[in-house]
């Protein structure tokens, strides 16, 4: 029961230390810091590629491409919402979506 307790303790942590990098990356920015922007990207960028498969239905190369439209825009935008975002996996994942959707429409 203790070592439950201990990596649910742990995990929660993480989690905060997480969330906290985040708040300070969004700080930096929409500041103009344009390094935050990539660190940002990449520690969601595996997630969203996954994401898109699904929506591009198994494609990788439609997934690809919805995933490289997706970083420009979020490049765009990013820094624009950053003060607003309160959670920047739920922001890209819509966004990332809505590229999705797109390139359906275009087809």
């Amino acid at each position: 029961m203790l070592l439950s307790l201990n990596k649910t303790q742990k995990n929660s942590r993480q989690k905060h230390q997480s969330v906290t990098a985040e708040a300070n990356l969004l700080k930096q920015l929409s500041l103009g810091e344009q390094k935050a922007f990539w660190s940002l990207w990449l520690s969601h960028q595996e997630y969203l590629y996954c994401r898109c498969i699904n929506w591009m239905g198994g494609n990788r190369k439609d997934a690809e491409e919805a995933l490289s439209r997706a970083t420009i825009k979020a490049w765009e935008k990013l820094p624009i919402h950053a003060e607003k975002i309160t959670n920047p996996q739920a922001w890209l994942t819509r966004m990332t979506h809505n590229v999705c959707v797109d390139i359906h429409r275009e087809n």
